[in-house]
């Protein structure tokens, strides 16, 4: 069982407006995920901006980034989101 902890900072990693957006747009984006320029482009956020908020995502194990070649791809890890939405699916069912 995912301890509280670690479902709090997975929560709060999506706890932002440009984050959610920055989620969506990599969702439509699945599993491939994005270049950041690309991402930068499409969230409408400036590359300092998306930097930080990718930072905080990837601390709460939201997001992957891998190297292809001379560019970063940021991709969505839903490992974690999965497991936790289905352990809290379970606790519901139990009550």
């Amino acid at each position: 069982m995912i301890d509280s902890k670690t479902i709090v900072k997975t929560f709060s990693a999506l706890a932002h407006p440009s984050r959610v957006d920055i989620f969506k747009c990599l969702l439509s984006h699945y599993p491939e995920g994005l270049k950041a320029a690309t991402l930068s482009t499409e969230t409408s956020l400036a590359p300092s901006t998306l930097s930080h908020h990718l930072r905080e995502m990837e601390k709460g194990g939201v997001i992957i980034r891998h190297i292809d070649g001379q560019s970063t791809i940021t991709s969505l890890d839903l490992t974690r989101l999965t497991t936790i939405t289905s352990e809290l699916m379970l606790s519901l069912i139990h009550i």
